[in-house]
């Protein structure tokens, strides 16, 4: 996030110590190092309680999913049960169609020939 090489953090540490002093400068950075791990267990936190709220959405449509499943399962047992106990089986493959006739052969002509005179 921030791109700080070791020069620009040299040049804070002596501003910091021409600033602050060198009798104050390690109060200073303790707190500074406080606030920051105070930060950073924030920023976890935050992160953890997404990610569980991702699982938590996660197990939800999986829960869904399991129960449309079943019922479409139970769903398909009651259906089986009700069509095996009340009608006969059913053939599902049709009939074989019935042969076609076979057509009249047509009549053969002879060419016409003019007769000669």
């Amino acid at each position: 996030m921030f791109d700080m090489g070791w020069d620009e953090m040299l040049l804070i540490g002596v501003v910091s110590l021409v600033v602050i002093g060198p009798k104050d400068l390690p109060k200073v950075l303790r707190q500074a190092g406080v606030w920051a791990r105070r930060a950073r267990e924030m920023a976890s936190e935050f992160q953890h309680g997404i990610e569980e709220m991702a699982r938590e959405s996660e197990v939800a449509d999986l829960k869904k999913d399991v129960e449309h499943a079943v019922d479409a399962t139970m769903f398909r047992k009651e259906l089986e049960q009700a069509v095996s106990l009340d009608e006969p089986t059913i053939c599902t493959t049709p009939p074989d169609p019935a042969p076609l006739p076979n057509p009249a052969p047509l009549p053969v002509h002879a060419p016409s020939v003019p007769p000669e005179p």
